[in-house]
Parts: structure tokens; C-alpha cells; sequence
């Protein structure tokens, strides 16, 4: 006799809504004509955008290693999404945006604030402004933990 399913946990949920939402924008992406992008590629070109950042730091955004973002960044420089050049005041070369980049950039954003709005009707805009609340709350929570 087989048992019945555990309910799937809180990390399993977040998981499905996060693909959810990652395909829906590069459906968008694609539609708009950044059908070269894929979802490695959107490790970098996330929340907060790159302007001015050490490719360090955007593997450690990403939770991936230093190697593995220097090549997405070598695809996305060869792509015209992103350029590599020293800081005003620094000889360390840090990451930005291209127009291209930019433009990618606002179809990401675009196409979240559609299914946002897709997922305030489903659930009821008090639900959804609660469970925004409630995730603002969790990454706070998340960002003091050691």
C-alpha cells in the first residue's frame, strides 16, 4: 500500500515559485529579442543590476564560484550585455551594464512586475501584499544570519 505524500516543505514552495518566475522572464526576454540569454545568465544580470561591481562579489551574490562567474561574464561581454573596465578610482576592473544590458535589464523587471501582478490576482492583493511582507521579513532575517 503506498503512503500518501508529505506536504512539500516551505523551501520546496519557494523553489517552485522562483521557477516559475524565472521561466515567465526568459519567456519575456525572449519574446523581446534577448532570445541569447539563458538562466545562468540572469545570475548576473539580477536584483541589484551590476552597475560598478567586482566580479567577486557578483559570484558571491550568485553563490557560485569566482571561475564559474568570469565565465558567464566573458559570454555576456561577448554578448554585449555587460562590459569589464577599471573604476574611476581603482585599477580593479568592475562590471556594468551595457545599453543592450540595460535594456535586458528592464524586460527582467517588467516581467516580474507582470506576474507579480498575475500572482496579487490569483491570491487577493491583501494575500500578496502579506506574503511580500513576510519574505521582505524572511531576507532580512536571512541577511544577519552567520
Amino acid at each position: 500500500m503506498a503512503s500518501t505524500p508529505k506536504p512539500p516543505l516551505a523551501g520546496v514552495l519557494l523553489r517552485l515559485a522562483w521557477n516559475a518566475a524565472r521561466v515567465h522572464v526568459l519567456a519575456a526576454l525572449a519574446v523581446n529579442g534577448f532570445d541569447d540569454l539563458n538562466e545562468a545568465h540572469l545570475s548576473v544580470l539580477r536584483y541589484p543590476e551590476p552597475e560598478g561591481a567586482r566580479p567577486v562579489e557578483l559570484a558571491q551574490r550568485a553563490n557560485m564560484t569566482k571561475q564559474a562567474m568570469n565565465y558567464l561574464l566573458v559570454e555576456l561581454e561577448r554578448l554585449g550585455y555587460v562590459r569589464r573596465r577599471s573604476g574611476p578610482e581603482s585599477t580593479r576592473r568592475l562590471v556594468y551594464l551595457t545599453v543592450r544590458g540595460r535594456r535586458a535589464c528592464t524586460v527582467v523587471r517588467a516581467a516580474m512586475a507582470e506576474l507579480e501582478r498575475s500572482w496579487a490576482a490569483r491570491t487577493g492583493p491583501e494575500r500578496y501584499a502579506i506574503f511580500l511582507d513576510v519574505l521582505r521579513s524572511l531576507g532580512d532575517a536571512g541577511s544577519t544570519v552567520s
